[in-house]
């Protein structure tokens, strides 16, 4: 397929505002996000963020004109939107807690026609309820599915705070009536419903904490497939099959199509210690593609002669060097809406209608693409000849060995870093420094193997893999060895003191955000304990010997720091208490080791507050100039 791109995106040039980025030019207001197309691709419904609040904007794609705009209030945002007939929108609101550092879903459903009529709240809790007793009495809920075969209705699971089982609901969109189909057998359950609606397989947590996995053969009854810890299901087929990621722990990851007629299943891919990060099905509920992040991200197509697989082809050639992806389209396919990203976009939405492609949106459009810097996809071999992969952003136009920072994602497990456009990098690397991301073992993507090994190494191996990747840095003269920082939020502001303590000569500065420094306390305090899901977790991952977690505190042995130091913290977080800090400061204190504060009275975990993100960046800054 030939893609012409017309004159409107060709002429999109950026004004050149200088080098280095300064941090405010990424607070951009104005900005789109949660775009989905109708079936019949006639409107287009996304959210609009300006300030502290969320605008839905409907525009009619035949017009380009809006058919209606609303505000959805101080401190409410919209989640997720999704389109239940040609006409009826439904939107998902989530609220600002303190405490919490993103907007928190509240179990709140409304739905509304193209043009504002038939507006109607069709899940949640009344408006004139208090908004904390909500939280405590909420009833929560997950969409399933729209009911092709039934426009009145769509699925959901739903659940109450505190309760373990879910129930697959059917929602009228209209009046919000509701009848409830089935009861998971077991808690923090998944459905998977099939064409007509109906639940085929059910994914949820034993007593035990391992998983149980159901799934309903075309007569009818419920079947158990063993060793459901090894399974994620990606959804059902029209085919009468089940698509399954199956992780046994050996290294080999396979995607696997189960077949409800008899049980049979069929492997359809193996993949080597990379995980399917998604897969896309066509209107008609069969496979094209699946995508990996094996460095950067990559789509696989079971048949490079299909329609989209050409569809695909075209866009890459139009978009050479970045990740473009369909986010939302029309049934019929002749209207799509496509993002495209790249370690050095920001993020551009462009209109795919009559044949040809137009800009719709791009993010920071007034910061010359020029500014910024290539990310490349790096491995090294840890001291016990583990594989870990990371990435590598370097400042153009210098040479190295650079100073360099040394950033650790929080988590830790399941999360991990991405090829991609990411703000502290570009705001790093405009001022001469690398920065360098380590997916130790631990983070997600890598398989279960991975990710397990993680288990109970805090401050050991998991510490050892980002020491292994700043000394691979060095030896491979990408960083220069007397002027190394490391930072990070969260676990990867205990990575960061941490990383001070045991290797004290190896870093010049640390900074530590929102950051654990007392492993006892994050056992027995912070929101994590509150539902026995998380004391699990912490018994699994963290582990319960205090002898062992005091060991591998740093607030236990600051006397060994010889960093300087930049601490950051929420006096409202909730998922690391601000006792983190505090405890940390008076042994400082203590020892007489200097350091720079910098407390936010008004913020949860991290800084969603663009103001104290904004503050928080210009601190950072500052101090490496001084200490690198």
């Amino acid at each position: 397929m030939k893609l012409s791109l017309i004159l409107l995106l060709l002429l999109w040039i950026p004004i050149s505002i200088g080098s280095p980025i300064q941090p405010e030019q990424f607070r951009q207001s104005g900005e789109i996000s949660r775009i989905r197309m109708s079936p019949d691709g006639k409107y287009l419904a996304y959210a609009l963020r300006e300030k502290k609040t969320d605008f839905v904007i409907i525009l009619d794609l035949d017009t380009n004109q809006q058919t209606y705009a609303f505000q959805m209030g101080e401190d409410n945002y919209v989640a997720s939107f999704l389109w239940a007939t040609n006409e009826r929108l439904l939107i998902e609101k989530a609220v600002v807690y303190k405490g919490y550092e993103h907007p928190y879903l509240i179990g709140h459903l409304q739905a509304i026609n193209f043009d504002g009529s038939k507006n109607a709240q069709l899940w949640g809790f009344h408006r004139d309820q208090n908004r904390a007793k909500n939280r405590e009495l909420g009833r929560f809920f997950n969409i399933v599915s729209v009911m092709k075969e039934d426009v009145e209705h769509i699925m959901l699971s739903t659940y109450d705070k505190g309760e373990g089982t879910r129930r697959l609901t059917k929602l009228n969109i209209h009046n919000g009536r509701t009848s409830l189909l089935e009861r998971s057998r077991t808690t923090r359950a998944s459905f998977v419903v099939g064409e007509n609606g109906l639940p085929v397989a059910q994914l949820g947590i034993l007593p035990s904490n391992d998983s149980e996995l159901i799934y309903k053969n075309l007569s009818g009854e419920w079947i158990e497939i063993k060793d459901a810890n090894d399974y994620a299901i990606f959804g059902s087929m029209k085919s009468g099959t089940i698509l399954f990621e199956k992780d046994s722990g050996d290294n080999s990851i396979e995607l696997i199509e189960l077949n409800r007629l008899d049980g049979s299943t069929k492997t359809l891919v193996t993949l080597n210690n990379i995980e399917v990060s998604s897969i896309w099905k066509d209107r008609n509920g069969h496979l094209i593609s699946y995508t990996t992040d094996d460095g950067k991200p990559e789509q696989h197509f079971f048949d490079m002669n299909s329609d989209e697989a050409k569809f695909y082809q075209g866009i890459n050639n139009t978009f050479k060097g970045t990740y473009a992806r369909v986010t939302t389209q029309s049934e019929d396919g002749a209207r799509k809406i496509i993002s495209v990203t790249s370690d050095t976009e920001p993020g551009m939405y462009v209109l795919f209608k009559d044949g040809k492609l137009s800009l719709f949106d791009q993010t920071f459009k007034d910061i010359d693409r020029k500014h910024f810097s290539k990310v490349l996809p790096i491995s090294f071999q840890a001291r016990d000849d583990k594989t870990i992969h990371g990435y590598l952003t370097l400042p153009t136009g210098a040479n190295s060995p650079f100073p360099m920072v040394v950033i650790v994602h929080g988590g830790p497990f399941g999360v991990r870093d991405y090829w991609g456009f990411n703000q502290t990098n570009q705001l790093l690397a405009s001022r001469g420094y690398a920065v360098l991301r380590i997916n130790y073992r631990g983070s997600g993507g890598y398989g279960q193997k991975f990710e397990f090994s993680g288990h109970k190494q805090w401050g050991l191996a998991m510490q050892d893999d980002i020491t292994d990747g700043t000394l691979w840095a060095i030896e491979n003269e990408v960083a220069d060895k007397d002027h190394i920082c490391i930072y990070g939020g969260s676990y990867g502001g205990y990575a960061a003191l941490t990383a001070v303590v045991k290797e004290p000569d190896l870093y010049q500065c640390a900074i530590g955000s929102a950051g654990v420094y007392d492993l006892p306390m994050q056992y027995k305090k912070g929101d994590i304990r509150r539902k026995s899901a998380g004391r699990s977790f912490l018994e699994d991952t963290l582990g319960s010997e205090m002898s062992v977690l005091i060991e591998n505190s740093p607030i236990y042995h600051v006397g060994k720091i010889k960093a300087a130091l930049l601490l950051a913290h929420g006096t409202d977080d909730i998922r690391v208490p601000f006792e983190h800090y505090e405890k940390l400061t008076e042994a400082l204190d203590r020892y007489k080791i200097p350091y720079e504060p910098l407390v936010f009275k008004d913020e949860g975990h991290g800084y969603f507050n663009k103001k104290n993100s904004l503050e928080f960046n210009t601190k950072m800054l500052k101090f490496l100039s001084e200490y690198l």
